[in-house]
């Protein structure tokens, strides 16, 4: 009678134990982050990949319009992440995550790997105090960290312009006619895909002869 009591009351001990262990959540380990080109421009539909060390467990996510990806199952382990988009060097990282983790990776890629459309850049000018369509001025594209010309044209006898240029990068544009000043603006053109086309208008201002 004493035994069966003894065992009734492990029993009782056992199931309140498993019980217990089964009303608590395991370790999850989840890895965030963000992918974005030089300029810190998010990069949509980026593709993260996740390949352990042995190479027995792989995992690919994909960057959303913010450039941001995430996953909540990934294994503890070592692994290689490699981080890929159209028109982008591919990036990889060697990482290691234990159960619990909440790991923050944020990948940058640079322009390359591809052979890319231009970045259109088009406009209007338009001379003041009238507001016409400014024939025959010039419009140049320079770099911005180097100052090396890519670009030179004039403008249409509606005051309009189209240039191409072929990287992504920080560009002086400017606008100039013999007898108005100058005008000028820096323009960061993303690496983004698909290209996207930029406007840039400007209007010069007559130069008063004293």
């Amino acid at each position: 009678m004493k035994l069966t009591g003894i065992c009734l009351v492990s029993l009782l001990l056992l199931a309140r134990v498993a019980t217990m262990i089964a009303g608590q959540s395991m370790p999850t380990t989840s890895i965030q982050g963000h992918v974005s080109d030089p300029f810190g421009f998010p990069i949509a539909g980026a593709k993260v990949e996740f390949v352990s060390e042995n190479r027995t467990r792989q995992l690919q996510v994909v960057a959303d319009n913010q450039g941001a990806y995430s996953s909540n199952n990934l294994p503890a382990g070592e692994y290689k992440v490699s981080v890929s988009s159209l028109g982008f060097a591919t990036e990889e990282r060697n990482i290691r995550v234990w159960d619990g983790d909440q790991v923050i990776l944020d990948v940058g890629l640079n322009a390359g790997g591809a052979d890319l459309p231009p970045i259109e850049v088009s406009g209007t000018l338009r001379r003041q105090p009238d507001n016409a369509p400014l024939e025959g001025a010039t419009i140049t594209v320079a770099n911005a960290f180097n100052q090396r010309l890519v670009h030179k044209q004039r403008t249409d006898k509606h005051g309009h312009y189209t240039v191409s240029v072929d990287y992504p990068g920080q560009y002086i544009i400017s606008a100039s006619k013999a007898g108005f000043m100058v005008s000028a603006v820096v323009k960061v053109l993303p690496a983004t895909l698909p290209r996207k086309q930029f406007e840039v208008n400007f209007v010069l201002t007559l130069l008063r002869l004293p």
